[in-house]
Order: C-alpha cells, then sequence, then structure tokens
C-alpha cells in the first residue's frame, strides 16, 4: 500500500482526496495539501480540516506563493530597469537573473513543499504575506498557535 507520510504518521492514499496538483497553480503536486490531517509539528497535535478548509488552504497558500516569488520579481525587475537605463552591465544582470534562479527562486519552491497548506497559511500570515483578514475565521482559529510560532521563531531570527 503507498502511503503519504506526514511526520510520525501515514495516511493510505485512498483517503487522500487530491493526487493532482492545484489547477492553474504553478506549485508543484508535493506543495498541493494532499494529506487529509497533517501533525502539526510546532504543538504536536492533529488539526482536521473539513474539505471546504482544505481547498481554502490550498487558495490561500497558492495566493502566498505568488505573492512572496512576486515580491522577489519585482526586486530582480529593478535590475532590468538599471540594465535599461544603462546603470548595469549586460553581465552583472545576467549574474543577478542566475542568482534569482540558483537561490532566491529554489528558496522559495523548497518553502512551498511543507507536507501541508495549514503550515504554508500559518508562515504566510506570520510573516505578513495573508492579512489575517484574508483568512477565514474558523480557519485563524485553528491555525493561532502555528501562527504564533512562526510569528515568534522570526522574532527571534532578527
Amino acid at each position: 500500500m503507498v502511503c503519504c507520510a506526514s511526520m510520525s504518521h501515514a495516511i493510505p492514499v485512498e483517503h487522500v482526496d487530491e493526487a493532482e496538483p492545484r489547477a492553474g497553480s504553478d506549485l508543484p503536486p508535493a506543495a498541493s495539501g494532499r494529506t487529509a490531517n497533517a501533525l502539526d509539528s510546532t504543538t504536536d497535535t492533529v488539526a482536521e480540516y473539513s474539505k471546504k478548509e482544505r481547498a481554502e488552504l490550498r487558495r490561500l497558500a497558492s495566493e502566498a506563493y505568488e505573492r512572496e516569488l512576486g515580491s522577489h520579481l519585482a526586486e530582480l525587475d529593478k535590475s532590468f530597469s538599471e540594465w535599461r537605463d544603462r546603470k548595469l552591465s549586460s553581465s552583472e544582470l545576467s549574474e543577478r537573473i542566475h542568482q534569482f534562479h540558483q537561490h532566491t527562486a529554489r528558496d522559495i519552491w523548497s518553502t512551498y513543499q511543507a507536507p501541508h497548506d495549514s503550515m504554508l497559511v500559518a508562515r504566510a500570515i506570520a510573516m505578513r504575506i495573508l492579512s489575517e483578514e484574508e483568512v477565514p475565521a474558523t480557519l485563524r482559529e485553528k491555525l493561532s498557535d502555528v501562527v504564533a510560532s512562526f510569528a515568534e521563531r522570526s522574532e527571534r531570527a532578527v
């Protein structure tokens, strides 16, 4: 039997409601939140999400990915402007593109490989990529401890 592992437990694939990547998303299948329940590694409890909540978590995680990647692409776009204004050489622009592709874009992509979209959404709220108002109250309540944990880690990193 093939299983999707999530921390210390596994959920049989036949119990997973989505085996394909999100429609209209560039996120790979691993970021699609395929597990029915995820072990929340920050509080060691299993969070239960309804099918509707899982769909909303997928949507929010996809939005967070787009925003985070987009903010870094906007920075890269400034380099293109500098190049067009002849303030940056072609080789310097090429190096910045290379750095973006090899580091920034890959780091963002790997971040969004979390075992469950709830972790991505909680991180995005803590980092202010998503506002709390964008997240339905029921999900905010379920995510509150994880959001607090990400926020605390973020503060310690500063």
